[in-house]
């Protein structure tokens, strides 16, 4: 148990620490979120690519490959991780996010779901 742990309570989430260099990263969101995640796995020095409708300037200037349209469960073909990176909410093909991490967990890849 950690001291972040209150007593008696089990923890619901777990941290990892994912050595990510080379590897291929689906990020399926084009928005602020996806942009924050972004910056953190360019860092880590994950292989990128971004699948949206709509894709924020500010990522298509990173150092990124960027897909405009809808995501795909193909999108997922080669990747190594995917991260989810806006609320499904409003959105019932999943083209922001939901779809992308239901479909990695279909497909047994580790999936990180990023809100906010």
């Amino acid at each position: 148990m950690t001291g972040a742990q209150a007593p008696g309570r089990r923890m619901t989430l777990f941290p990892a620490f994912l050595k990510l260099a080379g590897r291929r990263v689906v990020v399926v969101g084009g928005g602020g979120v996806a942009a924050s995640k972004i910056r953190a796995l360019l860092d880590a020095g994950a292989d990128v690519t971004v699948v949206a409708p709509e894709i924020a300037p500010g990522i298509l200037q990173a150092a990124v490959a960027c897909v405009r349209r809808p995501f795909e469960a193909r999108d997922l073909d080669g990747a190594w991780l995917v991260v989810a990176a806006a609320p499904p909410a409003g959105d019932p093909q999943g083209s922001r996010g939901g779809g992308g991490r239901r479909t990695g967990r279909s497909r047994r890849r580790p999936a990180s779901a990023a809100c906010s």
